[in-house]
């Protein structure tokens, strides 16, 4: 155990750039190898009206002969007066855009017909549902530093070139209109929107954990996981409010952070520490929220179990530094979600 701390506080001082992950990897990327699937994810928040989850992902099947990309389109609706939404679209037909300047993030994403999407907006319109959102103000990045704003949470160890998976987070909150139609209920105002993107060929995590929430004024990340053949659990994240901007670097649980969880009781504590200053975390979802995430991670990758996802979790949250509550919110809406080991068993697959 001790060559492995030792081995996993030299990865933590990385500061290469060889590998490292940019916001200019929004853009597609050419599929490594079968399977394969990499993935987009828009969280939009109307206080007034919910979240709204859009991911699409192009993906290839393991035993695809030509390496022919597909398309996944998920779109989720989570009102803060009703039952969430969902619906799952796959389409065998997808056209990728990407420009070749390194300094460039634009892209486009385009299932004929039914959606398009670049690094300014994303439209989808399917006879169940019409959306559209289109970015009206500058991204706030995961890192606020010149030289690699895009990197994921987990910093270099995301990067390493042994590592088959991409993960990182485009932006934590992006000022955004939008409208939204599905027969029912039409809704059109400006909310504000997180991005992050993912490449996959494997499944590299043996736990799974992601605690989210963003308004105008305050935008919390945390996400921790152990990855596979590791005995460790690493822990990032990052909280800003009108007051305060914590980031949190890749911490082991149990030096940090501890937490508890009960995935099949809805339920996560989490306190996660740094120098001066102390965040604890009580997220609550009612087990009749969760859904079942089976795409890509069990259906194309293999997992063993797959991700139970809730939208309407409630959180409270205190920050404390030197000791002293310095801030303390309720926020009625937030995301929860449970993967691979940590995931409920009882519940149907």
């Amino acid at each position: 155990m001790k060559h492995i701390l030792v081995c996993l506080s030299l990865l933590l001082s990385l500061n290469t750039t060889a590998f490292a992950m940019d916001v200019q990897d929004i853009k597609p990327h050419t599929p490594s190898k079968a399977p394969w699937s990499e993935q987009w994810f828009y969280y939009l928040s109307d206080p007034e009206v919910g979240y709204y989850k859009i991911s699409f992902q192009t993906y290839i099947q393991g035993n695809s002969p030509n390496m022919k990309e597909a398309a996944y389109i998920h779109v989720a609706f989570a009102p803060i007066d009703g039952p969430p939404k969902f619906y799952d679209y796959f389409f065998d037909e997808v056209q990728l855009v990407t420009n070749e300047d390194p300094d460039s993030e634009s892209f486009q994403f385009v299932v004929p017909d039914v959606m398009y999407a670049d690094e300014h907006q994303v439209s989808i319109n399917l006879p169940e549902f019409e959306f559209s959102m289109q970015w009206t103000g500058a991204h706030k990045r995961y890192w606020q530093r010149l030289f690699n704003p895009g990197e994921g949470p987990f910093g270099s160890i995301s990067s390493l070139p042994f590592m088959d998976n991409r993960w990182f987070i485009y932006s934590m909150g992006t000022p955004t209109e939008y409208q939204f139609s599905n027969g029912q209920v039409s809704h059109q105002g400006k909310g504000v929107v997180s991005i992050d993107k993912g490449w996959y060929t494997t499944v590299n995590a043996q736990s799974f954990i992601y605690l989210f929430a963003a308004d105008e004024n305050m935008q919390l990340m945390f996400t921790g996981a152990q990855p596979q053949g590791i005995p460790i659990e690493l822990w990032a994240g990052r909280y800003i409010s009108e007051n305060l901007d914590l980031t949190f670097y890749p911490a082991i649980k149990g030096l940090s952070i501890s937490h508890e969880a009960n995935a099949c009781e809805g339920t996560f504590h989490l306190e996660i520490r740094k120098l001066f200053y102390r965040i604890e975390i009580d997220a609550k979802a009612p087990m009749d929220s969760f859904y079942i995430s089976t795409m890509p991670t069990v259906d194309l990758l293999g997992a063993t179990d797959p991700v139970m996802k809730s939208m309407t979790a409630t959180m409270k949250l205190k920050v404390y530094k030197f000791g002293q509550l310095i801030e303390e919110k309720e926020i009625p809406q937030s995301f929860l979600e449970f993967g691979d080991k940590e995931y409920c068993t009882s519940l149907p697959h």
